[in-house]
């Protein structure tokens, strides 16, 4: 996700000025139908709060806040045109199958989990996984004001990346998710679940144990998070439904541990045996030798993967795949520490068939109007 800035972000910042281990934690399932966490999203996203407090009502009531409203207005506004809108008709012939009760499953997925909901918005589980940090949780009525413009403003520029090209720039990330007021990539997520109206009922700070567990974990200022393997735990519900979703992000680097039975992550992976993956932006990382044992370890776990060509490479899926190919597969976007290779076998491959692709998807938003690629590849074995 590393690039180059481009100038539309720049004007957009300016006008500002993304198994039973991952169940929701205790007192999820009995969390209140609007609770103090949803009040906290939705006010993050600004969206309207039913019957708000007191307190919450005086932090709606500033100016910042409204004009905070009308920018999450117009970034939404450009989200749902360019991205989320036209990708729910594409899936609903394209991927009607998704989840069937597996996890759905996001490596370096940034803070998106817009695009993450929408392409599989039946799970009952989903993880994310990223360099990171997930941050606390969000106290943004306990701020000053001083603080919660610091905070809010980050947050705008975050939502604004995603609003523009459709997903995050790291570097970028790195330095808005160290915000001290509202940490981590846990506000944007908030955002993006409340926009998607979903219904936030917990959120709790968690890491990962020596035994590849997932426990809670008491509130710790950055640096002790950094220093473990910790992220976020989010119990939700979308509208209609009758039990609790769990969304879980993870602070794990991609490499030989996160395959290696013997350390933490690697017993932490080592329990899902079937799950749906989709790779947007990721670096390439799967091309090259740091990925090889996640990228197996995918290959083999996984029933189904969702990627553009930054995932797994092409001519990686041997007979016991089907794949399907959409919008145009041109070259690899260059990016700033390396330029990944031309796949020969996915240039052919697209060259014999492939389907039409009406939104944006990774890279391919710089590729230029119906320029991206995407490819569902399912296991037939």
């Amino acid at each position: 996700m590393k690039i180059q800035k481009t100038k539309v972000f720049l004007l957009f910042v300016g006008l500002l000025a993304c198994s039973p281990q991952t169940q929701g934690g205790p007192g999820a399932q009995n969390a209140p139908e609007t609770s103090h966490f949803n009040d906290v999203a939705r006010y993050l996203a600004g969206l309207p709060i039913e019957n708000p407090s007191p307190e919450i009502k005086r932090a709606t009531e500033s100016a910042f806040y409204k004009n905070h409203v009308a920018l999450m207005d117009t970034a939404w506004k450009s989200i749902e045109r360019s991205s989320l809108a036209p990708m729910r008709e594409w899936k609903k012939d394209q991927l009607p199958d998704a989840c069937e009760n597996r996890l759905a499953f996001y490596p370096l997925s940034g803070a998106d989990f817009g695009n993450f909901f929408t392409m599989l918005p039946d799970c009952k589980q989903y993880l994310m996984i990223g360099l990171e940090d997930a941050g606390s949780v969000p106290e943004p009525f306990k701020l000053s004001d001083h603080e919660l413009v610091s905070g809010m403003t980050t947050l705008q520029r975050m939502v604004g990346q995603i609003s523009i090209r459709n997903y995050f720039w790291t570097e970028s990330m790195k330095a808005e998710t160290a915000n001290r007021y509202l940490e981590g990539v846990t506000p944007a997520i908030l955002v993006f679940a409340a926009r998607l109206g979903l219904n936030i009922r917990n959120i709790e700070t968690v890491r990962l144990d020596n035994d590849g567990k997932i426990v809670p974990m008491a509130p710790t200022p950055r640096e002790g998070r950094l220093a473990v393997l910790s992220g976020i735990r989010i119990t939700f519900r979308a509208p209609g439904d009758s039990e609790d979703r769990t969304l879980q992000f993870l602070r794990i680097r991609i490499g030989p541990d996160s395959a290696n039975p013997d350390k933490p992550e690697g017993k932490f992976f080592k329990q899902f045996g079937d799950f749906i993956t989709m790779f947007k932006s990721a670096e390439y990382l799967m091309h090259f030798k740091l990925g090889y044992e996640f990228r197996d370890f995918v290959l083999a776990r996984s029933s189904k993967i969702i990627q553009d060509d930054s995932g797994i490479p092409y001519d990686k899926f041997d007979s016991k795949w089907k794949l399907k190919n959409y919008g145009e597969y041109i070259h690899p976007f260059p990016l700033l520490q390396y330029t990944p290779q031309v796949q020969p076998a996915m240039k052919e491959a697209f060259a014999k068939e492939r389907h039409p692709l009406p939104f944006a998807f990774g890279y391919g938003f710089y590729q230029g109007q119906g320029k991206s690629n995407l490819v569902i590849a399912r296991k037939v074995e």
